[in-house]
């Protein structure tokens, strides 16, 4: 979710960029040629830089700060914690920010409140707006700014990645969102978690603000959002006389509300909210579970497996609708890691964006094709059995020292578990990887001997060999496919 920093001032962005440099070890000093490097600047640059990030982490305890002006700055506790906070702290700050949150939830007419505010001339402004805008833009996608819907929830996640308070809505409008939030939790009976009550008041909020200040309503003329439901006639009259909507208006916000509830995972799946793409997603859906079950060679059904199912069912639900977009920057270059851990699961992956992308109701960019792979890897890792994967990596355990030493390896190597590992004490035909503390020289097997107790560094180099032994039973796996 880096991209949304380009949203915070320059300088800002240069002490984050500065923080993250450092997070790759503790403690760290960088020297100066490095950083320079890094961050394209002159030296003089580098050292306002430093004394504003050593001014800036004086305020968080946790991290430990020395500064020398020829050796650099030397940073021991930082964590993605604290550059979260600053990030956070910065964004209350930006200036950038501030204009942007005026052109989208303010009075766009009304300038000058925001110019007193910020300090800014009138030219500044419209540069520093010219320039926000450019950005989404080439930053986001094209379409962002040209569609409401995607305008929203873009503006949704910059205000919850920044972790920002309320004083984007104040007043009397921050107490009619409130209310309102009230309306939905009771309406929807819901039960959210600190995080779920974030995100409903920010998409409250949003909805309030773009359709009170800016005046840009919501136009359900794609008709793919959920349709009505028991619950809306209720929300739809509380936005005509609390928010002076239109009937029209009106129901068209709530649609939207409803979707967002819906496949944003607020409320739970019922089979019978009425989904304007249910047919495709059921379609898609029983394609992917035969593809499964093909792959894995059993039967993955929705009575034998109904959480799979349903939640298959959602991420299709959602893939086919104008909700999935980019509203999370998972970066792609962490897919590796999941190829080379979990091969299966990755071709599995693979398998159903492929035959997403055979439905073409809306298509998707690279950034949401990496997106909707997470959601299918994790929803395979959540709601299967590791033992349903042919990939399996037999272990066999045997310790010359005793019961409880082979007990605290056997406890210890619960920590592969999610590589689906399968552990025994005696050898067999299945065994992949021999665990002993003696070398064997007639056993015909891979074998890793521990004369003492392993160190982390033993720890790390097992689990690298079983995530080798996993890769090369998949690509014989797909030989015989």
């Amino acid at each position: 979710m880096e991209n949304f920093t380009f949203l915070l001032d320059e300088k800002q962005q240069r002490i984050l960029a500065l923080l993250r440099l450092y997070l790759k070890a503790d403690p760290v000093r960088l020297d100066l040629d490095t950083l320079r490097a890094n961050l394209g600047l002159s030296i003089y640059q580098l050292h306002q830089l430093m004394e504003d990030v050593l001014e800036i982490l004086d305020e968080q305890k946790m991290v430990q700060v020395e500064y020398n002006s020829n050796k650099g700055l030397l940073i021991t506790g930082l964590n993605t914690k604290v550059i979260k906070i600053v990030t956070a702290n910065l964004a209350k700050k930006s200036i950038r920010l501030k204009v942007f949150l005026h052109e989208f939830l303010g009075s766009p007419k009304n300038h000058k409140k925001l110019l007193k505010e910020i300090g800014l001339s009138r030219s500044s402004f419209y540069q520093i707006r010219e320039n926000v805008l450019s950005e989404i833009s080439v930053e986001v996608h094209p379409k962002t700014l040209g569609q409401e819907m995607q305008l929203r929830y873009f503006i949704l996640n910059v205000l919850f990645y920044f972790s920002l308070d309320l004083f984007f809505v104040k007043g009397q409008k921050q107490q009619q969102v409130k209310k309102t939030f009230r309306v939905v939790v009771l309406n929807w009976q819901l039960t959210l978690s600190n995080t779920q009550r974030k995100q409903l008041f920010y998409f409250l909020a949003i909805q309030f603000l773009r359709t009170s200040q800016t005046r840009k309503e919501f136009l359900n003329d794609d008709s793919s959002l959920i349709l009505k439901n028991h619950r809306l006639s209720k929300l739809i009259t509380h936005f005509c006389k609390q928010w002076n909507l239109s009937s029209k208006t009106a129901t068209n916000e709530a649609l939207f509300l409803n979707s967002f509830l819906a496949l944003d995972g607020f409320v739970l799946y019922e089979e019978k909210i009425p989904l304007v793409n249910f047919d495709d997603a059921k379609k898609l859906t029983k394609q992917q579970l035969q593809l499964i079950s093909n792959k894995l060679h059993k039967s993955i059904t929705a009575e034998t497996y109904p959480n799979f199912t349903r939640g298959l069912f959602l991420i299709n639900s959602r893939s086919l609708s104008p909700f999935f977009f980019i509203n999370t920057f998972i970066r792609p270059d962490e897919v590796p890691y999941f190829k080379e851990t979990y091969p299966m699961v990755n071709n599995i992956a693979f398998g159903f964006i492929k035959l997403r992308s055979h439905f073409n109701v809306q298509l998707l960019s690279t950034e949401e094709v990496t997106q909707l792979y997470y959601s299918y890897v994790f929803q395979i890792l959540n709601e299967t059995e590791t033992t349903d994967f042919t990939d399996t990596v037999n272990i066999t355990v045997d310790f010359s020292q005793g019961v409880v030493y082979t007990k605290y390896i056997l406890n210890q190597l619960k920590q592969f578990d999610h590589l689906n590992i399968s552990i025994n004490k005696a050898l067999n035909n299945a065994t992949d990887l021999y665990l002993s503390d003696t070398y064997d020289p007639a056993l015909k097997k891979l074998q890793v001997i521990w004369e003492n107790p392993p160190l982390a560094l033993d720890w790390a180099l097992l689990g690298n060999m079983i995530v080798k032994i996993k890769n090369e039973k998949n690509k014989g796996s797909e030989k015989h496919e």
